[in-house]
């Protein structure tokens, strides 16, 4: 008789849906260079592309799509690990594997980055940087790092609802989830489909609730025992015949001048110093 401990199941499913999350934010970031009006600055961009309002339209459906997905993901995971490592493993797990690379990344990445817009901004000097700022530029811009960051900010209150007994299965709590993201996302100010984006490390707060509620609904989700299994495939035909609707729609309002990208702010010199 074999007494060896049975592996953990591995959910193949949810790793391929991170895995197109993912794919579909290079497919986002890709549609910068192709928008002649930027809503953020990008470091370059085609401007032989004319306004078509195809890439408007993938840029906010990927924006608004993707990212709650990887936050209803994240809040899954973080609940199937404390269940089977423990609180205090989770906790180390995730500094492990967030904490660490975000603080590496805020010495590496966020002043690389910065100093590559910077001499690729088309300045006449683009060279009069100010370099002093890159150790702490990261206070005031983490740009790609924020969704690090955040994850670590709602780790937080979860162990502080653990350690207070709450549990994440009660589905009529939960319906309050529904209200909540919609009044969060009537507070958004940017003028793209989603949440707003978030880089300096003070976050803001509807953001923050509106992301909240797909991580903490993940947590509900797996303590709940809900599995869609194969009756998913049912949602394609009417997914796909309303994607299709809207996105013509879209394209229709944007001939019609409703649906343009609008100027992009005024946010200094080097592109973050207004962040």
């Amino acid at each position: 008789m074999n007494d060896a401990p049975q592996p953990a199941p591995r959910y193949h499913d949810l790793d391929a849906l991170r895995a197109v999350a993912t794919l579909l934010g290079i497919a986002l970031h890709a549609a910068f260079f192709v928008l002649p009006e930027l809503i953020y600055p990008w470091p370059v961009h085609d401007k032989t592309v004319g306004n078509d309002p195809t890439y408007h339209i993938i840029l906010d459906i990927t924006h608004g799509l993707r990212t709650p997905v990887f936050y209803l993901l994240s809040g899954l995971f973080t609940v199937l690990l404390w269940e089977r490592r423990g609180l205090r493993a989770l906790g180390m797990h995730r500094l492990k594997r967030i904490g660490l690379p975000l603080a590496v990344g805020c010495f590496t990445i966020v002043p690389l980055t910065a100093v590559a817009m910077a001499l690729t901004s088309g300045r006449e000097h683009p060279y009069d940087f100010p370099f002093w700022v890159l150790p702490i530029l990261w206070v005031f811009a983490t740009m790609h790092l924020w969704f690090l960051w955040n994850l670590l900010l709602m780790l937080v209150p979860f162990i502080i609802m653990v350690r207070m007994g709450v549990e994440f299965r009660n589905p009529k709590v939960w319906l309050l989830v529904i209200p909540i993201s919609l009044v969060a996302a009537l507070l958004m100010q940017e003028p793209v489909f989603g949440a707003d984006s978030m880089q300096s490390i003070v976050p803001k707060p509807a953001t923050l609730v509106f992301y909240s509620c797909f991580y903490f609904f993940g947590a509900f989700f797996y303590q709940q025992g809900v599995a869609v299994r194969r009756w998913w495939t049912i949602a394609l035909l009417p997914a796909a015949v309303t994607f299709c609707i809207g996105f013509l729609l879209l394209r229709e309002y944007a001939a019609c001048g409703v649906y343009t990208s609008p100027s992009p702010p005024d946010v200094g010199e080097w592109g973050w110093a207004g962040v």
